[in-house]
């Protein structure tokens, strides 16, 4: 990950609400953002010297993203930390296409709107290609959720294309550092 920026600090620190709640170092963010002038070097060089993530402990697998935190001991600073990281991580996963085209959650410039956009468009075109030998799987996800679906001539022949796109899911949950939740699986069918 490339060095924190004195802009990226400056950033996060001017789009923090000025009167929200205090955190454990009872620093105003109103203070802290009236102050920025004088401390933002000391800021960056505290964001670009110390970030330390832990294991949760007692957890099964630590492959799994959510089994670390980062523990912050100055909230109102950490705060900004927080949205400077995030806008990075942010940057990587699309600067390297890190998630699948259809995921639409937790990523800028989409919302629940595209994701409804998207199921509409794969819809409409399904109802077009009803007629079709083969018809495409329609795959849509959102964070840990998923929403696949098929249209076949029988039950057989759903069951047998839902158990190979799982298993293709199974393969990206586990490049992914993701993890998918059987128990949420809900089927319907037509």
């Amino acid at each position: 990950m490339s060095p924190i920026t004195l802009d990226e600090v400056r950033m996060a620190v001017t789009n923090v609400k000025p009167n929200k709640a205090l955190g454990l170092d009872r620093i105003p963010n109103l203070v802290l953002q009236r102050l920025l002038p004088t401390i933002e070097a000391y800021l960056v060089n505290l964001f670009n010297s110390i970030i330390v993530i832990l294991c949760k402990p007692g957890k099964p697998n630590y492959s799994n993203l959510k089994v670390y935190c980062l523990i912050v001991l100055l909230s109102t600073i950490g705060k900004a930390l927080e949205l400077v990281l995030a806008r990075h991580l942010s940057y990587l996963v699309e600067q390297y296409n890190l998630l699948p085209k259809q995921h639409v959650g937790g990523r800028c410039g989409h919302s629940c709107e595209l994701a409804i956009h998207l199921l509409l468009e794969e819809t409409h075109n399904l109802i077009k290609q009803i007629l079709a030998k083969y018809l495409d799987v329609i795959v849509l996800g959102y964070i840990d959720d998923i929403f696949i679906m098929i249209y076949r001539a029988s039950t057989v022949a759903n069951y047998y294309t839902l158990t190979k796109v799982h298993q293709v899911a199974e393969c990206w949950e586990r490049t992914h550092a993701s993890k998918f939740a059987p128990a949420k699986y809900q089927l319907t069918h037509f």
